[in-house]
């Protein structure tokens, strides 16, 4: 039969019953009864989602979606891109020749390597449109009824509606 050796006895391995806070590899327990309405973690903040624009739109002057006809030029889609560049500003050509494009001093890409070119691409796709002779849509027919029609639809205390009793 083996005899422990002096080093390695029960009291120097794990210590016994003792006072409270005596062990100090034992951590406190949580009061879990008092100051929480529940065990577990409880979550104060919640994430929310928060759509941004990136930098390069909301420095444009025009208030172009540059992201969106940005990523049509990338997949080739032409047409597409300068329909969805004229969504916002009808003179591509012009606006890509006179704009002082403060979009590409924010753009994300400058640190990375260089910003985008941005007006050449607007220019391009001007340029472009002109030559192949892109039309813009037609504009909607108007049915000659508009929202608001409707006999006391007048905002309140701006016009006097005589229907309505004083």
């Amino acid at each position: 039969m083996r005899v422990p050796s002096p080093h390695f006895q029960r009291s120097d391995r794990r210590p016994g019953p003792g006072p409270a806070g005596s062990s100090p590899d034992l951590t406190a327990l949580p009061d879990l009864v008092h100051g929480r309405s529940r065990a577990g973690p409880v979550r104060s903040e919640r994430p929310v989602y928060v759509d941004l624009l990136p930098p390069c739109n909301s420095a444009c002057p025009a208030g172009e979606n540059i992201q969106a006809w940005l990523a049509e030029v990338q997949a080739g889609e032409h047409e597409r891109a300068w329909r969805a560049l004229v969504a916002d500003n009808p003179f591509a050509a012009i606006h890509g020749r006179v704009c002082y494009h403060p979009c590409e001093s924010n753009c994300n890409r400058a640190s990375l390597d260089s910003a985008v070119a941005i007006h050449a691409v607007e220019r391009f796709l001007g340029d472009l449109a002109l030559e192949q002779g892109w039309r813009f849509d037609p504009p909607p027919i108007r049915s000659g009824k508009r929202e608001g029609d409707q006999p006391g639809a007048s905002a309140p205390g701006i016009v006097p509606n005589p229907l309505r009793p004083s």
